[in-house]
């Protein structure tokens, strides 16, 4: 594996970003659609070969965005760092220094894990950009209504406002200067609501650049307050998932809703039926249901339950997930106000091993 990494460093590829060019020439450069990327393909076939890493999961530009990343960071992700952009940054010039420094150990693990994380970030990413431009596309929608209005003002009205200027005039310069106040008048509002045209068009494509289904999510934008009835949690979880999570959240924080608490462990039991995962034992999970949940309990019950279910995790999934699962771990301890979004990661990856496990069988029905 050193050598394949030797061979990228040595490619144009990582020359080019190590090179003294502008940061948006680079930038610019890597947008090409007809760049050889055999080097990298080469390097992450060996990790699907020896690591089991999907190649659907890491590919070519995804490794040329970590040492972007690394490289110019505020140029990628800008100056002002939440948490989350901190813990990409970081994550990403891990992984950077180990290429750097050839110090490959569990680089299988950095990957999958800076994956997830940076897809997350992303996905957020991308719905903050499209709220402001909602936004933005709205408030000049706002403002084309009010210059498209009819201008309703009377000549009288002209008049005075122009006092200054219309006291000195007679009856026929008054008409005149009424009649050349409003031809430019309506000049300036014309090129004013076609500027304003142009923008909204510029909105409207940035929005599609950014998802497909940008109309219903500009239509959509101001209707996001919809509430589901408690009753369908089977339903709103095969149909709308992160409605699902959001409602959990919103039973251990706000409602303190006791019954959620056996939702989940009934839940994670029916998948884990489900994979049917030979000689995995689910009593201790089972036991959890003796537990007695009350309002002032409810969070510590949820969060032993948690642990169990990573651990549970562990023992079924890939060792490209290990650190992923520690990682969980220690950020229930430390923030549990993020426990819903530890919840869905684990039925998450509970679910992409049930649909891989039901390819691989379909496939060996096919072959027999």
């Amino acid at each position: 594996m050193n050598s394949l990494v030797e061979d990228i460093k040595a490619n144009e590829l990582w020359q080019k970003i190590h090179s003294e060019e502008e940061v948006s020439d680079i930038i610019e450069y890597f947008k090409k659609t007809d760049i050889n990327y055999d080097v990298i393909d080469l390097f992450l076939e060996y990790l699907n070969e020896n690591f089991g890493i999907d190649k659907n999961i890491l590919t070519s530009k995804f490794l040329i965005s970590i040492f972007m990343i690394s490289k110019f960071p505020e140029e990628i992700i800008g100056t002002k760092l939440e948490d989350k952009e901190k813990e990409v940054l970081s994550k990403a010039s891990e992984i950077y220094n180990k290429f750097v420094n050839n110090d490959l150990e569990n680089i299988n693990k950095k990957l999958v894990t800076f994956k997830i994380i940076f897809n997350d970030w992303k996905k957020k990413d991308k719905y903050s950009q499209m709220n402001i431009l909602c936004e933005m596309y709205y408030k000049y929608t706002d403002s084309l209504d009010e210059y498209q209005k009819d201008d309703n003002i009377s000549d009288d009205e002209i008049i005075n406002i122009h006092k200054n200027i219309t006291d000195t005039m007679d009856d026929e310069d008054k008409a005149e200067f009424i009649i050349k106040l409003k031809e430019r008048n309506d000049i300036e509002r014309n090129e004013l609501i076609d500027q304003i045209n142009k923008m909204r068009n510029k909105i409207l494509h940035s929005l599609k650049e950014l998802s497909p289904q940008y109309k219903v999510y500009l239509n959509n934008y101001k209707l996001k307050n919809v509430k589901y009835d408690e009753t369908v949690y089977k339903h709103v979880y095969t149909k709308m998932k992160q409605v699902y999570w959001e409602n959990i959240k919103a039973d251990i924080f706000e409602k303190q809703n006791t019954e959620i608490y056996k939702h989940i462990i009934t839940d994670y039991l029916e998948l884990l039926e489900d994979i049917n995962i030979t000689d995995l034992d689910t009593s201790a999970i089972s036991s959890f249901k003796d537990y007695e949940v009350s309002e002032e309990n409810l969070l510590d019950a949820c969060v032993g339950l948690c642990k169990m279910i990573i651990k549970c995790n562990m023992k079924i999934d890939s060792e490209n997930y290990d650190e992923i699962y520690e990682m969980l771990l220690v950020k229930l301890d430390n923030k549990p106000e993020f426990i819903a979004d530890i919840f869905k990661l684990c039925f998450n990856r509970l679910e992409t091993i049930k649909d891989i496990k039901i390819t691989i069988s379909k496939k060996r029905a096919n072959t027999e």
